[in-house]
């Protein structure tokens, strides 16, 4: 049998840095192959056999869900209106005692525009009450000119807009 003594095993390793340095052609040439070695076989791994494997898609169309949209716009409008309430809140000065609120709408802001509104907070809203769906936006915009609004090229939809043409809805 094939025996290796500690002694020699442990004098090749001190020697093997030396013999590498001697022969530093070879070792550079052989880290070489071995690094394309191993990365040969990564990228085998990685791109063809990924390549080969069919893939199936599972992709469905995106669709826009109005009633979504319309809900989560709806939450956003009356956190606008807890923050306005907020803003005209007197609090009490902890050295006298006194406690009072003030709640005065601006006009054209959300919460004047709500307490005006009777009910109905959007015009998604608004439509439905009325039981018809809310229309889309070229329509709005024909609807914004004949309330007397503006141009139907400029109605874009926005809030501020939106707000408007409630408004003039309801007074009409």
């Amino acid at each position: 049998m094939f025996r290796i003594s500690s002694g020699k095993l442990k004098k090749n390793i001190v020697n093997l840095p030396k013999v590498l340095g001697e022969k530093a052609f070879l070792t550079f040439f052989g880290l070489l192959i071995f690094s394309l070695a191993i990365g040969g076989v990564v990228f085998f791994k990685n791109d063809i056999l990924v390549k080969r494997m069919k893939i199936e898609s599972v992709e469905k169309p995106i669709q826009f869900k109005e009633e979504s949209y319309w809900s989560i716009l709806d939450i956003l409008i009356k956190r606008e209106e807890r923050l306005e309430a907020v803003g005209s809140k007197t609090y009490s000065d902890p050295f006298n005692g006194e406690k009072k609120e003030v709640s005065i709408p601006v006009e054209g802001t959300a919460s004047s525009t709500f307490a005006q509104g009777g009910g109905a907070n959007t015009l998604f809203e608004f439509y439905k009450a009325n039981k018809s769906k809310l229309p889309p936006i070229e329509e709005r915009a024909k609807v914004w000119e004949q309330m007397g609004l503006g141009g139907a090229e400029d109605y874009l939809g926005t809030f501020y807009q939106n707000i408007k043409l409630l408004q003039a809805l309801l007074n009409d």
